[in-house]
């Protein structure tokens, strides 16, 4: 008897804060390095700039005998020097010459003080933003210096370009980490920073800057994983609001938000999901660019990854003919996040498999499993596929296995015989397609599609390739294709192995109990015998 079963439950997936090599950590925390001055503010012409690079430890007497003098001009040119030093290359090394001054006490008095001008409070914050964008460590000793509360109170000061500054910094803050980011939320910032949608400005550019620092912020209080979120929700009408903003950068910000809130599960969540932001949500699929395409994609993703009621709504608001044209013409990121989406209405109902083959949506992506270079995206199709087969319908199998489905998984296999994850989808993929043709397997038509096909002795070299082929780190292992938890396979190859075993003897095994190679592959697999 083997040690485990069959069933394959179809995997959907709510994809973590921006998972994927070119999108990790996108934007987390920001350092502001311009060296140009905020209009209207009075420019330092004090300080020779050549200066300025060695400006700490050189002058760092005079610099702290002018902050601590009573003279405010001092004060706002010792500051304004200081915030070109952090703006400078080597930044860890200057961040960390700075904070050896140990004047974090005025920093703060500077903005708390009532009489000191916005210039001042503006560059200070400027500082603050720099040494918040940097390690860890620079983040904490801002923390502990207790600048949290000072910021969020001047979220709700008279300057925009102060409110701006700090909430910047609250951002880099917020963006270090959960706990920290929970730490700026229960200081109370969600409040004042709402209010920013609110202000006045002078100008357009002002305004659009500073809805573009805020909705920021706020996206990066919607990262990580949160159980509650009953103080954020508040902030919903407005992202629903943003995202119908003309502006891409401040669109992007608030789709990134909207792909972290969905990547949680909570009644409000569900609430937002049916308010119709999943029907603009897909009208920005129509966008060329991929800074809107990513978040929006991502958002979509996390919302199909809870029930076949929110998966209805995309296929309802019309994701399927939009996101057809993005397997072709997007860069990678885009493409693997469209990939993505369509994994996860393939793993709903029979009628929502059926959609993908009634859009051509399955069409493209054996096409895209065949012929395409990016291995990364060949297994973003196979995974669709898998979770696709696992509604084992007659019907949807004849129509795939008359589409080349046998040759493009097989092909696939070969080429992923050092990848024990990618070949384990494939396997799947096969077992679920054998298991919708019946229970005899001598009667069963996809099995012997692939027995006349010639293609079972290829299928045993593959086999036989993984047998010899070196394990692999382990991933997170799906109990749910195992019967019994204890003993589930414990490596990608092991459950590999367990898989060609399983396959070959359920489906092949008249054919294969003399042939020394099936032996072979047994052998391979500690407690597995033929019967």
């Amino acid at each position: 008897m083997l040690p485990f079963s069959t069933r394959h439950v179809p995997r959907r997936r709510a994809l973590p804060n921006d998972i994927g090599e070119e999108l990790k950590d996108l934007q987390r925390k920001l350092s502001h390095v311009s060296l140009e001055h905020e209009k209207g503010f009075t420019e330092d012409t004090g300080v020779d700039e050549d200066a300025i690079e060695n400006l700490l430890p050189l002058h760092e007497n005079q610099i702290k005998q002018a902050l601590y003098s009573d003279v405010a001009d001092y004060h706002l040119r010792a500051i304004i020097k200081l915030r070109k030093f952090l703006c400078l290359d080597e930044v860890i090394e200057k961040t960390q010459r700075f904070l050896a001054l140990n004047i974090l006490d005025r920093l703060i008095f500077f903005l708390k003080d009532p009489n000191s001008s916005r210039e001042l409070q503006y560059e200070t914050c400027w500082i603050l933003t720099n040494v918040s964008a940097g390690l860890t460590e620079h983040t904490l000793v801002i923390v502990n210096a207790g600048f949290v509360p000072v910021l969020i109170d001047l979220l709700s000061c008279g300057s925009g370009s102060v409110r701006s500054q700090a909430a910047w910094t609250l951002g880099n803050i917020a963006g270090e980490n959960s706990l920290l980011r929970d730490s700026v939320i229960n200081a109370g910032i969600l409040e004042p920073l709402l209010q920013i949608w609110h202000c006045k400005f002078d100008d357009d550019f002002k305004k659009r800057s500073a809805l573009h620092v805020a909705i920021w912020v706020f996206a990066n209080l919607c990262r990580w994983k949160r159980p509650d979120w009953t103080q954020l929700c508040k902030a919903f009408p407005i992202i629903l609001q943003v995202i119908n903003y003309n502006d891409d950068e401040i669109v992007s910000e608030a789709c990134w938000a909207l792909s972290r809130i969905f990547h949680s599960k909570h009644e409000v969540i569900d609430e937002l999901i049916r308010s119709g932001v999943v029907d603009k949500l897909v009208q920005l699929l129509e966008s060329p660019k991929p800074s809107i395409l990513n978040p929006v994609l991502r958002a979509l993703t996390n919302i199909a990854s809870g029930s076949d009621d929110q998966t209805q709504l995309i296929i309802n608001a019309g994701v399927l003919p939009r996101i057809k044209p993005i397997l072709y013409k997007q860069s990678f990121s885009v493409r693997q996040e469209a990939l993505m989406v369509i994994s996860n209405i393939a793993a709903g109902t029979r009628n929502q498999v059926q959609s993908l083959i009634d859009g051509e949506v399955m069409a493209d992506v054996l096409v895209i499993m065949s012929d395409e270079i990016n291995m990364g995206l060949k297994k973003e199709a196979c995974w669709v596929l898998s979770n696709a087969t696992s509604v084992k319908d007659y019907d949807q199998i004849r129509y795939l296995v008359n589409a080349g489905v046998y040759v493009t998984v097989l092909q696939f296999l070969g080429q992923t015989l050092d990848d024990y994850q990618a070949m384990q989808k494939a396997l799947e993929c096969l077992g679920n397609i054998f298991t919708a043709g019946g229970e005899d397997a001598n009667t069963n038509p996809f099995v012997k599609y692939l027995r006349d096909s010639h293609k079972l002795d290829e299928f045993l070299r593959f086999a036989q390739v993984a047998a010899n082929g070196a394990d692999q780190p382990n991933d997170e292992l799906d109990y749910e294709w195992y019967s019994d938890y204890n003993q589930a396979p414990s490596t990608p190859k092991e459950r590999v192995l367990h898989l060609f075993v399983c396959l070959l003897q359920r489906w092949f095994g008249k054919d294969m109990d003399e042939r020394v190679m099936y032996q072979g592959i047994l052998s391979g697999v500690a407690g597995v015998s033929l019967g």
